[in-house]
């Protein structure tokens, strides 16, 4: 039987290119690899359609082992999870979690509550996050309504300006997801706003698509 792993783009889609590599890179050195779109996300179900909700999608890497463990072609005593960007974040809770997954790797790993809280570089107003609270809660309102929130900017449109709000950080982010490096036909530069977002201090959740 053959060691598996479980590979994780970004933003939960595996349509990606860079995914793409890391998976067949793993197949080619003997692994059996797995590669899904996060539940709300790509082409898997769930409404709202593009929620980022962390704990859901350490529950779906949780998923795909319990799927890895019914194949018969794999040693459910040898699954591993790899996770991209904020997958990585989630790849190591889902490991430590869930006795079943003996290593977990990441690939530029992010801690998405810390970032939402803190910033990139840990140095964040705090009322940065407090008005992301407050975003979240008028579009709660607003979709209760029955009316559709506005439009939350993931990235902005060139290099100069992700910097500038970024620095080193921005510049690197947009060109991961604003070229076609990383661009699929499900990866967009906005979201719905944050509508569903769910953003708490301990467990923010982002809504994109």
């Amino acid at each position: 039987m053959l060691q598996a792993c479980v590979v994780v783009d970004a933003d939960g889609r595996r349509l990606g290119a860079l995914l793409a590599a890391y998976a067949r890179r793993l197949t080619e050195q003997g692994f059996v690899t797995l590669a899904f779109d996060a539940a709300y996300q790509g082409e898997s179900g769930g409404r709202p359609r593009g929620l980022e909700d962390p704990a859901h999608r350490v529950e779906d890497l949780t998923a795909a082992v319990s799927f890895l463990t019914t194949r018969g072609e794999v040693d459910a005593g040898r699954i591993g999870a790899l996770g991209i960007c904020a997958s990585g974040g989630y790849a190591l809770p889902a490991t430590v979690s869930d006795h079943r997954g003996q290593a977990g790797a990441t690939v530029s790993a992010v801690d998405i509550a810390r970032q939402f809280r803190l910033g990139a570089d840990g140095t964040q107003d705090p009322a940065v996050f407090q008005s992301m609270l407050a975003a979240a809660a008028d579009a709660h309102t607003t979709e209760a309504r029955g009316e559709t929130p506005p439009v939350l900017t993931l990235f902005p449109d060139t290099a100069e300006q992700a910097r500038a709000l970024g620095g080193e950080h921005g510049a690197e982010g947009f060109a991961y997801y604003r070229t076609p490096r990383a661009r699929t036909p499900a990866r967009r530069a906005s979201a719905p706003g944050p509508a569903s977002t769910g953003w708490r201090p301990s467990r923010p959740s982002a809504r994109s698509r």
